[in-house]
């Protein structure tokens, strides 16, 4: 199977198909840089970061290093859940560009519908129990239509290219389709041989927006997700792999797109 080399958005943008994840990576963030680096040096142009992710610089360090021109690398970023009041998605938005070094991102995604408490700087607040899990913001989570409405005057202002959204469900898409003068170019969910959804795909396609897969080959659960301590398939490699290779094998493709759709 030949898979092609971009996808076409529907405001006729183009998105490279593979893209270099920057989620999870190591304290102080070297390694994100250097993953970066000899990504694009091994010919990736789709580098896909979130704020939340906390290597911005490093992110915005490797492209500059790397000395490929900039509209030769498709950069994608996320506004993170403390940022979700519509008067603080531009700032959101310009914190981002200053630590990647760059004028205006590719795409830009709402990371999640809903909305955590901020403290100062719009630093997330943790629940007080001591568990590590945020403490959601309940009243402005229903508001994200609004924060798209936001988001969508960044394309106006030159900012950003696409926009687009992350971990909707179709209920959520729905709600943002009410509102909108810019329909989601983008909404990137997780997705491998575990987590099909086909339904979330037809729904996406049907309304012409592209359904962008993140941990395609499965990845390291995040611990203050409920349940992440509990065993789960995609969660033993030598399983993840062998399944990968059989379904290649039978389609006559290899693994890695087979996990990648």
């Amino acid at each position: 199977m030949n898979l092609p080399q971009v996808f076409s958005l529907n405001n006729g943008h183009n998105v490279p198909v593979i893209g270099l994840g920057t989620f999870q990576g190591d304290e102080g963030n070297s390694k994100v840089k250097d993953a970066v680096k000899m990504a694009l040096q091994l010919g990736y142009r789709h580098i896909d970061g979130a704020s939340a992710y906390g290597n911005e610089k490093e992110i915005g360090e490797a492209i500059k290093e790397s000395g490929i021109p900039r509209h030769e690398i498709f950069v994608t970023s996320k506004l993170a859940q403390t940022w979700h009041e519509p008067a603080d998605v531009q700032k959101a938005l310009e914190l981002s560009l200053s630590n990647l070094q760059l004028d205006y991102v590719d795409l830009y995604l709402m990371h999640f519908p809903h909305a955590y408490k901020a403290g100062e700087q719009n630093k997330t607040i943790r629940h007080p129990s001591g568990n590590g899990k945020p403490v959601i913001d309940y009243s402005l989570s229903k508001r994200y239509p609004e924060t798209w409405q936001a988001m969508e005057r960044l394309v106006d202002l030159g900012l950003v290219r696409s926009i687009g959204l992350s971990n909707f469900n179709v209920l959520k898409m729905k709600r943002i389709f009410d509102i909108a003068n810019i329909i989601p170019a983008v909404n990137q969910v997780e997705i491998h041989p575990y987590l099909p959804q086909q339904e979330l795909f037809e729904f996406s396609s049907k309304h012409g927006i592209l359904l962008m897969a993140h941990q395609p080959l499965g990845g390291r659960p995040v611990e203050v997700v409920r349940g992440s301590n509990e065993p789960f398939p995609t969660a033993d490699l030598k399983a993840r792999i062998r399944l990968l290779i059989l379904g290649g094998t039978k389609g006559n493709s290899s693994g890695a797109e087979i996990g990648a759709g």
